[in-house]
């Protein structure tokens, strides 16, 4: 008896197998993880669903968290003379919320194109950093001098500026704004391909530029950006 529902198990696990193999999905979800192709680190993940409009195009819906940092100037002496030079560094930090909706088509099975409109809001902050060199007659070398910062900007150290020890050692952080935020709009294109994992898991590699513009929410300057971003991409249809 034993034997015979041991049979019957299995084969209703075969049976459910091999239907679940014949079954066409009409939807998946995808989580993506991806980076800048650009002088500054960047960090992008999302979540992305799709659906069949027909069996080459898919309607497309996902959301994105982005992150980057880039340097506004390497350090660039502000003052220089024979024993002082004061080094100034801003750099930004930036985190952006995206959302889009676009289009997908399938080409020979594997290989896809698409478009997508985004809609978002970044969150910018620029913070600067300075580094004061005097020069040592004794030894004939550049070294670091701290209080050489505080003569420079004819403040108190202790007031006025604070030490960052997050950063390098020897850097002071004289300043930092409030932050800028954006709404931000554009689009985007992009194309990849399908790497099929049985019926239902795939991964999928994609290249993708966008263009975007930053409307100032807070009075300060708009512009526009151009990015190259390149995606690792895990499904499941459902």
């Amino acid at each position: 008896m034993k034997i015979i529902l041991f049979a019957l198990l299995v084969s209703s696990s075969i049976f459910s197998i091999a239907q679940e193999e014949k079954k066409t999905f009409k939807n998946d979800i995808a989580v993506s993880g991806g980076l800048s192709i650009a002088n500054q680190p960047f960090g992008r993940y999302g979540l992305t669903f799709r659906s069949n409009i027909t069996n080459a195009w898919k309607l497309k819906f996902s959301a994105s968290y982005d992150k980057f940092y880039s340097h506004y100037s390497p350090y660039v002496p502000i003052f220089s003379s024979d024993t002082l030079i004061i080094l100034r560094e801003q750099n930004s930090y930036n985190n952006r919320f995206s959302t889009r909706i676009g289009v997908d088509r399938t080409l020979f099975k594997v290989l896809f194109v698409g478009a997508d409109i985004n809609l978002g809001y970044s969150f910018e902050r620029v913070f600067t950093f300075e580094q004061g060199l005097e020069y040592d007659d004794y030894d004939q070398t550049w070294t670091n001098c701290m209080d050489c910062l505080a003569e420079f900007h004819n403040v108190p150290p202790v007031q006025h500026i604070e030490v960052d020890h997050s950063q390098l050692p020897n850097q002071v952080l004289v300043s930092r704004n409030e932050g800028s935020e954006y709404f931000v709009y554009g689009l985007s294109l992009n194309a990849g391909v399908n790497f099929p994992i049985g019926n239902r898991w795939g991964l999928a590699l994609q290249y993708l530029p966008e263009i975007s513009r930053y409307q100032s929410l807070n009075g300060g300057s708009s512009f526009i950006q151009f990015r190259h971003y390149i995606d690792l991409i895990l499904r499941f249809k459902i």
